[in-house]
């Protein structure tokens, strides 16, 4: 899709849905954790391919968030934010294409942009 809208403008970034963003939060549980006390990924998840999971909303929310505190969608920021300055963006618990996807696409966008 990407690629497709580069095409047709100068630069162009798309917009996934919800339940892609969630399976990306599931490779960070110190940021979970670290944003909302108690909130503790079940060690079932730990090293999966976070993307091929059936509904990830549903374990940030039954799963994660059992006491406390419930998952809601505006945390996603927020988790990201922890995870980076855990310093864990590198190095997520598991996989998922669509995470690696975004961070390849970052690189190659910012380096056009930011002279390192």
């Amino acid at each position: 899709m990407e690629k497709a809208l580069g095409k047709a403008f100068d630069s162009a970034h798309h917009v996934l849905a919800v339940w892609e963003a969630e399976a990306r939060l599931l490779l960070f549980p110190d940021a979970l954790a670290a944003l909302v006390a108690g909130w503790k990924l079940p060690q079932k998840y730990w090293g999966k391919d976070t993307g091929r999971l059936t509904d990830p909303k549903r374990i940030l929310v039954e799963e994660i968030s059992k006491s406390g505190r419930k998952y809601r969608e505006s945390d996603a920021p927020d988790v990201l934010e922890k995870a980076i300055a855990l310093g864990k963006l590198g190095n997520p618990l598991g996989s998922n294409r669509s995470w690696k996807q975004l961070r390849d696409n970052v690189e190659r966008c910012c380096s056009k942009h930011i002279s390192v």
